[in-house]
């Protein structure tokens, strides 16, 4: 059975969403993020925006921004591609990374 709203906290969503981030290059989508969300936890915490993506409720994001600001789980925001990944020495501060950098 699904989960309720009621019954799980968006911090508990949002560290559930910090496992699905491998070590080193990983990185995560919004599509695979809300899916794997949807999926465990049911549709209380996404929601389908104007272009009609499935994207994270605000309370998850501000529980997963807190838990992903800072090392070991700095990630930054690919707005473009709609990708989280771990922050890489050549980032510039912030969360938002401006493209793809080449991984080696």
């Amino acid at each position: 059975m699904t989960p309720s709203y009621e019954d799980v906290p968006a911090r508990r969503v949002a560290e559930y969403l910090v496992t699905l981030i491998p070590p080193g290059h990983g990185r995560l989508t919004q599509s695979r993020a809300s899916a794997m969300i949807r999926k465990k936890f049911g549709l209380s915490y996404v929601q389908k925006n104007k272009n009609g993506n499935w994207g994270i409720r605000a309370d998850v994001l501000k529980a997963f921004n807190a838990l992903t600001s800072a090392e070991p789980n700095d990630l930054v925001w690919m707005m473009s591609s709609q990708i989280w990944r771990r922050r890489q020495p050549t980032d510039a501060p912030g969360r938002l990374a401006k493209r793809m950098k080449s991984v080696t």
